[in-house]
């Protein structure tokens, strides 16, 4: 059962001569969905993916053009980022701000800029034209309805 408040009691519930058992949360379909709905563990999960992906990129951008480097990004990290966007899009901020830190990452990664002081990572972003979080929430979650 998802809820906010505590349950005090365990539910006993029954289908089909099978009982339940309640849990934390569980892996459906690639997304980790908890009892509370927040997604914590979910994007958690995407992160620490995220993170050799672009310590590969990373070790990438002295051999490849910049533009190899922003398909690789487009088509590796920020599919992986995106999966399943229309369903967990709708987190707290603070996990919007985790999963941009990533592609903030990105961006200074492929420009080779690590200046952290002088250069913001979403004029870098802005530079390389890759979409925030909201956008491809916007266009993921337009596409879905479009087929609907």
């Amino acid at each position: 059962m998802i809820t906010n408040r505590q349950q005090t009691e365990n539910l006993n519930l029954t289908i089909a001569g099978s009982n339940l058992t309640e849990v934390d949360n569980f892996k459906y379909l690639g997304v980790i969905i908890d009892n509370k709905l927040n997604f914590n563990l979910h994007v958690e999960s995407k992160v620490s993916k995220v993170k050799p992906k672009l310590y590969a990129l990373r070790r990438l951008r002295n051999i490849l053009p910049q533009s190899s480097l922003i398909k690789l990004y487009k088509s590796i990290i920020q599919f992986g980022l995106d999966y399943s966007i229309t369903v967990w899009g709708n987190t707290s901020q603070n996990n919007v701000i985790n999963m941009d830190r990533q592609r903030k990452m990105a961006a200074r990664i492929i420009v080779n800029n690590f200046d952290f002081i002088n250069a913001r990572g979403e004029e870098l972003c802005q530079q390389l034209k890759l979409q925030s979080f909201y956008d491809r929430l916007q266009y993921a979650t337009s596409c879905l309805m479009y087929k609907c």
